[in-house]
């Protein structure tokens, strides 16, 4: 059961999308808590609320990976098809890695203030028992959507310019829709290609015009000594989905700093050498 047999032989192309919510559905957990469909916080993702007693916790199923790049770890649990799944749980968050036969990884993860690993053991074993029935065609794609983008082809080859400190290359991280500049100990730039709902203007979050577009400039600072982050983030389009009602595709720029004063300058500097590459609002 590969991943090409199960989402589309162009499953990781430019043209086609799997809307993931058809392979994982609220009644899936049900019995765990009152479930609905939730923010998923990026392309090729479903994701699931789930009431549970004990508080919300939300799973999340999706961000395909090529396992050539990025290998798994540890012993494998062997599943039907031919899947090999990886991973493990802890108090707060469990995550594991479905592997198909051709080497296309697929992540299930939860957070939530109980133990959320029956979350991801029920979805996974949900989701497994769909992938042979043929029940999730493939979804077009608007010609400006941001999901027919690579992430790293509009980073810059070096950030520096923007980002100071920040080493040159780029980066892929779990998915294409999400590129990083090189390994730095005082600096990095990311791009990343969201859908879902990008939070406004107001409190640590400032609103300007960055290269002709409404930007939402958003600060985290240090908790406990560690990195500094600002976000600069643009809506590019609303999505269109019932279940996700005002949800938008937006673009986030991020800068992290290990050493540096804490300054948003930069996020706003890489923002301004990447919203022109994105597609007109």
């Amino acid at each position: 059961m590969t991943a090409a047999a199960v989402f589309g032989g162009d499953m990781l192309g430019v043209d086609v999308s799997t809307d993931m919510c058809a392979f994982l559905r609220p009644e899936d957990l049900q019995d765990l808590g009152a479930a609905k469909i939730a923010d998923p916080q990026g392309f090729a993702r479903c994701a699931i609320e789930v009431a549970a007693p004990a508080g919300p916790s939300t799973i999340y199923a999706g961000r395909f990976f090529d396992v050539a790049a990025k290998p798994v770890k540890g012993p494998p649990k062997t599943l039907a098809g031919g899947l090999k799944e990886y991973g493990g749980g802890s108090a707060r968050n469990c995550a594991s890695q479905v592997v198909f036969p051709d080497n296309v990884g697929l992540r299930v993860y939860a957070t939530g203030p109980a133990d959320p690993c029956p979350l991801v053991r029920r979805a996974i074993d949900a989701m497994i028992g769909r992938f042979d029935d043929g029940t999730a065609p493939p979804r077009p794609v608007p010609a400006n959507s941001l999901e027919r983008l690579d992430a790293c082809s509009l980073l810059p080859a070096d950030v520096s310019k923007a980002v100071p400190g920040a080493s040159p290359g780029r980066e892929p991280q779990l998915d294409r829709h999400i590129c990083s500049s090189g390994p730095s100990f005082r600096a990095y730039g990311v791009l990343a290609l969201v859908v879902g709902y990008p939070p406004a203007a107001g409190g640590a979050s400032v609103g300007e015009v960055i290269a002709g577009r409404q930007t939402v400039v958003a600060t985290r600072p240090r908790a406990d000594g560690g990195k500094f982050y600002c976000e600069a983030r643009t809506s590019v389009r609303p999505l269109d989905n019932k279940d996700l009602p005002g949800a938008m595709e937006y673009a986030v720029a991020e800068v992290g700093w290990f050493t540096e004063p804490e300054d948003c300058s930069a996020a706003k500097a890489l923002a301004g050498m990447l919203w022109p590459a994105l597609p007109p609002v």
